[in-house]
């Protein structure tokens, strides 16, 4: 069994995930993109988890290989993204503070009560990043999972 065939494809997976994630900013990109995005949700753990069986090698009965080779995948997958994903969210947090804060200090009657809904905005996104990170990686291992028990049925070694 070659163990670098689980770390290819979740790296390739990851990647395309976080090209996803960072097209989705520009929002005319984001909207072109979307039927993409959500295909990509389901597509691209079940790509990830089916080479990384194939560029493992394995054999026709090999599925519980196959099995634990996606699931690799699938971890890879989940972690790297939804880091990545994590740390955009948290940026485009601290910008949308940092022009509320900008906004406050420019209206004449400004007062810090407008500046707390603000910085609560900042722990949500790295809380339901954090939660989000989890269900990602749960999500993404279950489908490589499935991803790489397809191709070994699908295999005619």
């Amino acid at each position: 069994m070659e163990k670098s065939g689980w770390i290819k494809a979740g790296l390739l997976a990851a990647g395309i995930s976080i090209l996803l994630n960072l097209v989705s900013l520009v929002p005319c990109l984001g909207y072109l993109f979307f039927p993409f995005t959500c295909l990509a949700w389901f597509a691209l753990p079940i790509a990830a988890g089916y080479f990384a069986a194939e560029w493992s090698k394995l054999g026709r009965d090999n599925y519980k290989e196959a099995a634990i080779n996606g699931a690799l995948a699938g971890i890879v997958l989940g972690v790297i993204s939804g880091i990545v994903s994590i740390a955009i969210s948290i940026a485009k947090s601290l910008l949308n503070l940092s022009t509320n804060t900008a906004l406050s200090f420019m209206q004449e009657n400004s007062e810090l009560s407008e500046f707390m809904p603000a910085t609560f905005s900042l722990g949500w996104t790295l809380l339901f990043g954090c939660v989000g990170i989890f269900v990602g990686v749960f999500v993404n291992v279950l489908f490589s999972t499935i991803g790489g028990i397809i191709n070994i049925a699908l295999s005619k070694k």
